[in-house]
């Protein structure tokens, strides 16, 4: 009684309100409608279901599988099908649903046995996989980062890189020199970081972090630090440094900075300390 859906067929005890296109082809019907949280893009879902063919023939059932476990996986990380991570965003942690999968968005038209019953699945079958959404867990989006003040720094270790480990040898590689033929690193030159061709047993070139996070150059066993006028000097002073994985830059506390200069509401966060204009990447320039 409350009206047609707006994108997408009609459902029992569902109501299709998502513009995606793909979720428009997806049908839903809710067998058993759940009482926990709406599973989102992130989450960690856990469900146990079937498959079946649209002549009934059920190709798929996890309990009858071998271990008879449930599937967990990150909802919207293109670990499963594809009608299922569109799917379950549509459904709550205990909920009890039908969804009518094109083909496209299951198992398309790859060559595949049937996990139950042991027949191949016809090519191109849109499939119906009826679901029971165990859990829906939610998941931090990112790795809670060091805290800068001295009394939570043994509560938050800052986490360390495969290729940063402490007292290791390494380059710092400069990522936009991967489109060229010039294998460019950041390298020690009179008591300044700058960059510059890559030659391996220039030991200007060679840095190590020791396990307090201060970066120091093997040619000159000098710090990465920085004067009163320009950041990027290699001198005396020992900063303690991190790496952000996702933005790839290297990062550092500033003892001065004020909670109105560098706090988010949460926590503080760190800057972008080293940064390199793309008109200076030559050889010998400055960072």
């Amino acid at each position: 009684m409350g009206g047609p859906d707006v994108y997408g067929p009609n459902g029992t005890g569902y109501k299709s309100v998502n513009a995606n296109y793909d979720n428009s082809l997806i049908g839903v019907d809710v067998i058993t409608a759940g009482t926990g949280d709406k599973c989102r893009a992130g989450d960690w879902a856990t469900l146990h279901w079937t498959a079946s063919l649209k002549d009934g023939r059920m190709v798929s059932d996890s309990r009858a599988e071998p271990g008879g476990r449930p599937k967990t996986f990150a909802v919207g990380a293109s670990e499963v099908f594809k009608c299922w991570d569109l799917g379950i965003q549509e459904l709550h942690s205990g909920e009890k649903a039908v969804l009518h999968c094109p083909s496209y968005l299951s198992w398309g038209g790859a060559y595949t046995q049937a996990p139950l019953g042991g027949e191949p699945i016809p090519l191109n079958s849109d499939i119906d996989f009826e679901v029971e959404v165990m859990e829906c867990n939610r998941v931090p989006e990112a790795a809670q980062m060091a805290y800068y003040y001295s009394y939570y720094a043994d509560d938050h270790k800052q986490p360390r890189t495969t290729t940063m480990q402490p007292d290791r040898d390494f380059w710092f590689h400069l990522e936009e020199s991967d489109q060229t033929a010039n294998d460019m690193v950041l390298t020690e030159q009179e008591g300044v970081a700058i960059i510059h061709h890559k030659e391996k047993l220039d030991l200007a070139q060679q840095w190590s972090m020791n396990s307090d996070g201060q970066i120091k150059n093997k040619g000159t066993g000098k710090f990465l630090g920085e004067s009163s006028s320009k950041v990027g000097q290699v001198t005396g002073d020992k900063l303690k440094w991190y790496f952000d994985p996702v933005a790839h830059t290297l990062t550092t506390a500033i003892a001065d900075w004020t909670a109105s200069k560098n706090f988010d509401g949460n926590h503080y966060v760190s800057s972008k300390y080293l940064c390199v204009p793309k008109e200076h990447m030559m050889p010998g320039s400055e960072t």
